[in-house]
C-alpha cells in the first residue's frame, strides 16, 4: 500500500489511506502505458502521425477525445472499486480524472498515442490515426 501512497501523493487521513486501494486501476494503466511507450509499433504510429498533414487535427481534436475517454474509463473503474458509498465513488472518480489531467492531458504526443493504444488497443488507435490522414487527403 505504501507504493500506492507514494505514487499518487496521497498522505493524510485514514480515508485517504483506504482510498489509495481504489486507484489500483490507475497504477495498472501506468504500467501498461510504460510498456506501450516501449513498443516499436507505437513509434511507427507516431512517425506516421508526425509525417503527415494531420498533426494539427490530432492535437486539437483526437488528443482531447483520448483524454476524455481515458478520464471516463479510469474514473468509472476507480468508482466501481470504491464500493457502495456515493461519496467515496465520487472521490475515486475525481481522483482518477485528476490523475489523467496531471499526468496525461498535457504530455507529449508520444505518450498520448501510447495512452490511446492502452485504452483502445493497437488496432483502433492505428485506425484513428490513419483515418486522420485519409480525411486530410480527401
Amino acid at each position: 500500500m505504501n507504493r500506492n501512497l507514494q505514487a499518487f501523493g496521497v498522505i493524510g487521513t485514514q480515508h485517504e489511506v483506504l482510498f489509495s486501494d481504489q486507484l489500483i486501476h490507475v497504477q495498472e494503466f501506468r504500467t501498461d502505458l510504460k510498456q506501450a511507450m516501449a513498443d516499436a509499433r507505437v513509434g511507427t504510429l507516431i512517425e506516421h502521425l508526425e509525417g503527415g498533414a494531420n498533426v494539427t487535427q490530432f492535437d486539437e481534436d483526437t488528443w482531447w477525445t483520448i483524454v476524455d475517454d481515458l478520464k471516463a474509463y479510469l474514473g468509472s473503474q476507480c468508482a466501481n472499486k470504491a464500493g457502495d458509498s456515493r461519496g467515496e465513488q465520487e472521490s475515486a472518480l475525481v481522483a482518477a480524472e485528476t490523475w489523467v489531467e496531471d499526468n496525461i492531458s498535457n504530455t507529449t504526443r508520444a505518450k498520448i498515442v501510447a495512452a490511446a493504444v492502452v485504452l483502445y488497443g493497437y488496432a483502433k488507435a492505428e485506425t484513428m490515426i490513419r483515418e486522420l490522414s485519409s480525411a486530410v487527403a480527401a
